[in-house]
């Protein structure tokens, strides 16, 4: 694993998408990181080991979700298909 230093750093941009503005300063913490990609067996020991659950195994909290579902976020439904997903309404057919 490497140290890298915390500091100080400008983030966002000006120039490109809305959702980037604005640039604003940021302080981050020093942290360690690996040097290199974790394989999917070192993962899988790493598991099997602790029992860990991913964010994505775990069940919805419905008070985090409600908000998104009050708001229609989720009336629809994904099809998987070769070239990607489609979003569709759930009240459009799915083809």
């Amino acid at each position: 694993m490497s140290w890298i230093a915390g500091g100080r750093f400008a983030m966002g941009s000006d120039r490109h998408y809305a959702e980037e503005r604005p640039t604003h300063p940021v302080s981050v913490d020093g942290f360690w990181i690996d040097t290199r990609a974790v394989t999917n067996a070192e993962f899988a020991a790493f598991v099997a080991a602790t029992g860990y659950v991913t964010l994505a195994e775990r069940p919805l909290d419905p008070a985090l979700t409600w908000g998104f579902a009050s708001q229609g976020c989720f009336d629809y439904e994904v099809t998987a298909t070769f070239s990607g997903c489609c979003f569709k309404s759930r009240s459009e057919p799915v083809t």
